[in-house]
């Protein structure tokens, strides 16, 4: 079912554009070609109508160290640091060679290991969050 909802590599159609078109569009986003595209356009108006809030091209701050390559749990200390595992997974995937790839050579067995990385890394921040806040109240109800 899902393949009716993709373009694939053909022609756009009226109700969803080509994968070369879709590539385009983020293509120009990414880049300052963002404000010369009418679609764009329309995205970020929109967006800002609906949640006061303008769109931007980055939500996340960088973690300095990627851990995964010692299987390890990266140590996320802020929230905007959350959407950069996803791109620290990606880019220990995609790492021609390295500790990840060569302990573990086959593609699904690499992918199971990162996801459990980034999903550890993604519990570790929350219980330290969760942690922080509850020492703080207990500190309050101790004044």
């Amino acid at each position: 079912m899902l393949t009716i909802y993709i373009a694939h590599d053909e022609v756009e159609c009226d109700t969803h554009p080509s994968t070369e078109a879709r590539i385009d569009i983020v293509n120009s986003f990414l880049t300052d070609e963002s404000d010369k595209d009418i679609t764009i356009k329309m995205i970020k108006n929109y967006t800002k109508k609906i949640t006061k809030r303008d769109l931007v091209r980055c939500r996340y701050k960088e973690i300095a160290s990627n851990d995964f390559e010692d299987l390890l749990p990266n140590e996320v200390t802020e929230r905007e640091q959350l959407h950069y595992l996803l791109i620290q997974g990606w880019d220990t995937w995609y790492k021609k060679s390295g500790n990840i790839r060569n302990i573990f050579p086959t593609a699904m067995n690499r992918y199971k290991v990162i996801n459990n990385l980034i999903e550890k890394s993604i519990s570790n921040f929350i219980v330290k969050e969760k942690w922080k806040k509850a020492n703080v109240s207990d500190e309050e109800g101790h004044s």
